[in-house]
C-alpha cells in the first residue's frame, strides 16, 4: 500500500470519526459507504463497497449503550478495507482482521473523551463566565476535532501502512491450515452479526433458516437460483407450519 493511500484513509478517519462531523453525516458511517469512499481513495471501489457491506452485515447487532463503543464498524472499515484491496487477501481473512481492528476505537475514544473532560471543559465553563463566544465555539468543535485527528491517523496510518506487508506475509508464508482456518472463521462472523440481530427484535425461531442459506451460500457454493427456490419452500414451510399451531391454539 502506498504511503498517500495509506494517509489519506487514516486522515478520512481522523476528521470523520470527530464529533460535529460523525453527527452531521449519520446514516453513511456504515460500511458500504465508507468502503465506497476509501474505493476511490485506492481506486477500486467495487471491492470497497463488497467488503464494506460484509462488514456492515457483521455489525448488524452490535449496539452502542451510553458512552461505551466496546467495537467500531467505522474503525474495522478503515482497517480492513484498505488492507483487502492492497492484500487480495480472501473475505474470510478479511472480516477477521476487521473484528480485530475494529476495537481500536475503545482506547481511542477513551483518550480523546478523558482530553475534552480534563482539559477543554473547564475552559469552556470559564469562557461561558466570560462571555467569551470564540473561546467556546473553538473549544467545543475546532480543538476536540484537531485533538481526535492527533490521537487516531497515526494509529490507523501504522496499521493500514504497515498492516498490509505483514498479512501478505502471512498469506504467503503462513501454514495453510491457519490460513484455512481464520478464513472459514472469517466467513461465520456475518452470520453472528444477523444472529445478534435477529436476537435484538426477538425472531430467535428465524435464525436457523437463516444459517441455513448462508452455509449454502459461503461453504458449499450453490448457485444463487437454487438457494431462492430452497428458501422460498422454507418460506413456505414455515408459513403452514405456523398456520397450524394458530388453528390449534384457537380451537382449544
Amino acid at each position: 500500500m502506498s504511503i498517500t493511500a495509506a494517509l489519506s484513509v487514516a486522515l478520512f478517519y481522523g476528521f470523520y470519526a470527530s464529533q460535529p462531523f460523525i453527527l452531521l453525516m449519520g446514516p453513511s458511517n456504515f460500511g458500504a459507504i465508507i468502503g465506497l469512499i476509501i474505493g476511490f481513495f485506492m481506486k477500486d471501489p467495487t471491492t470497497g463497497v463488497m467488503v464494506g457491506a460484509w462488514i456492515q452485515i457483521m455489525y448488524l447487532g452490535m449496539v452502542n449503550y451510553g458512552g461505551t463503543k466496546p467495537s467500531d464498524q467505522f474503525a474495522a472499515s478503515v482497517t480492513a478495507i484498505p488492507l483487502a484491496i492492497s492484500t487480495h487477501a480472501p473475505l474470510g481473512i478479511t472480516l477477521m482482521i476487521a473484528s480485530l481492528f475494529g476495537s481500536i476505537s475503545f482506547p481511542l475514544d477513551k483518550t480523546w473523551k478523558k482530553i475534552n473532560t480534563n482539559f477543554w471543559n473547564p475552559r469552556i465553563d470559564k469562557y461561558v463566565e466570560d462571555l467569551n463566544f470564540q473561546g467556546i465555539a473553538l473549544s467545543t468543535s475546532i480543538y476536540p476535532l484537531l485533538v481526535r485527528v492527533i490521537i487516531s491517523v497515526p494509529a490507523v496510518f501504522v496499521i493500514d501502512y504497515y498492516g498490509a506487508t505483514l498479512i501478505q506475509k502471512f498469506l504467503t508464508n503462513g501454514p495453510a491450515f491457519l490460513v484455512n482456518s481464520l478464513n472459514n472463521a472469517g466467513l461465520m462472523l456475518p452470520a453472528l452479526g444477523i444472529a445478534l440481530f435477529l436476537t435484538s427484535i426477538g425472531r430467535k425461531n428465524q435464525f436457523p433458516y437463516f444459517a441455513f442459506g448462508y452455509l449454502l451460500l459461503t461453504l458449499i457454493n450453490i448457485p444463487n437460483l437454487m438457494i431462492l427456490v430452497l428458501s422460498l419452500i422454507l418460506a413456505a414451510l414455515s408459513y403452514f407450519i405456523s398456520e397450524n399451531k394458530s388453528k390449534k391454539v384457537s380451537s382449544q
